[in-house]
């Protein structure tokens, strides 16, 4: 499987904009780290995008775009600021922190 993350808005949009997708390949992780993005990555596309405590957009909000590969199949979850789910957010901190 391979997990890609685009991170798109926010104040820093402009240096986002110009930055590749950080991206891991679960083949190329130690034993153990696979399973772990695995599982985060099925309760991040198991749970809804909410709409955040004030039910609109924040200004200058981040928009996160997770595109997982995994054989012949490719799916999207996404989420922004104030729209993420706790598993959303958990997924968000392992890529943030091994890619």
């Amino acid at each position: 499987m391979r997990v890609a993350l685009t991170v798109a808005g926010g104040l820093a949009g402009t240096v986002n904009a110009v930055r590749p997708p950080a991206g891991v390949d679960t083949t190329t992780l130690p034993p153990g780290l696979d399973a772990e993005l695995v599982a985060l990555v099925r309760a991040a596309a198991d749970r809804p995008v909410t709409t955040g405590a004030s039910g609109r957009p924040w200004p200058d909000e981040q928009h996160y775009q997770v595109t997982v590969e995994d054989g012949r199949e490719t799916h999207v979850i996404a989420a922004t600021d104030s729209s993420m789910s706790p598993q959303f957010a958990d997924l968000l901190e392992w890529l943030e922190q091994h890619t």
